[in-house]
């Protein structure tokens, strides 16, 4: 096993236990905002497992943070990532716009989005979407990029 999947599963293990350890504890003043601590716990347990490149068991961490917190956008995203590394692009695509939705300013949201639009050859969706991330951070060069490989594809050689 490589010494960095070690590593990652090794603190998978330490969220899980402290994740064990805050059912025992006596309620909070709202379950709302322990609802908010423990998915935040799986949702970093998520993105170590996606670190880990175990992305089914990633996804289902992340349902679980969103299941306990419908409101985390970063687990939408977090989400979002592992289904389209398992070429799952219109559930990527679902959660990043879920992700959106909750943090309009997401602006790699907007960027792994387009990225999926363009996996399923939804190229206008794509250029949108860059368009987007470009305007909300100027200095994103991956969405420049990005939009330049999707004009290509429209074969709209001049804005590429």
């Amino acid at each position: 096993m490589e010494p960095g999947r070690i590593i990652t599963l090794t603190i998978a293990a330490a969220l899980v236990l402290m994740l064990a350890a805050n059912a025992d504890a006596q309620p909070a003043d709202s379950d709302i905002d322990e609802n908010t601590y423990n998915a935040s716990i799986w949702s970093d347990m998520g993105d170590a497992l996606y670190a880990s490149r175990m992305y089914s068991e990633a996804i289902n961490t992340y349902s679980k943070a969103i299941e306990l917190d419908p409101e985390q956008a970063s687990a939408y995203f977090g989400r979002g990532i592992a289904y389209a590394e398992l070429r799952q692009y219109d559930r990527a695509v679902k959660d990043y716009k879920k992700a959106i939705e909750l943090y309009p300013g997401f602006v790699r949201a907007y960027v792994v989005r387009g990225n999926a639009y363009a996996d399923l050859k939804e190229y206008d969706k794509a250029v949108r979407d860059y368009d987007r991330a470009i305007k909300l951070d100027p200095r994103n060069s991956r969405a420049y990029s990005n939009r330049g490989l999707a004009y290509n594809d429209l074969e709209q050689y001049g804005r590429a």
